[in-house]
């Protein structure tokens, strides 16, 4: 029989809390998009999600595709959120993680992977 380490299960579980908060926040900002485009448009619109972008150019290319049904406001709304735009929480001074890290972390797919943190 081999032992656990009580510490080792915290982190399994900590990284798994994570994770689910990450996506469930994700999931979150996915059902506001697809509300707002069913509020705007007055129909079902598929495809819709919340886009997280690093720059300008894949806002207007991408980032308008994932928001098909809405209107120019809240367009430029979700635009005025994005990591491009930059923040006073995620400058270097303030200490806190970059925007890219941001962005990257919303965007994974947490349910396609097990995160297990052993120590």
């Amino acid at each position: 029989m081999k032992l656990v380490n009580r510490a080792s299960i915290a982190g399994i579980r900590f990284g798994t809390l994570v994770g689910e908060i990450t996506y469930n926040l994700r999931c979150a900002l996915d059902y506001l998009i697809y509300a707002l485009a069913v509020l705007d448009s007055g129909s079902d619109e598929k495809g819709t999600q919340f886009p997280i972008l690093d720059a300008a150019k894949d806002f207007a290319g991408r980032g308008k595709t994932m928001l098909k049904g809405l209107n120019a406001a809240h367009v430029a709304a979700i635009e005025r959120l994005q990591p491009y735009q930059g923040c006073r929480s995620s400058s270097r001074e303030s200490g806190a993680p970059g925007r890219r890290s941001a962005a990257k972390l919303l965007t994974k797919d947490q349910a396609r992977r097990l995160a297990v943190n052993f120590r």
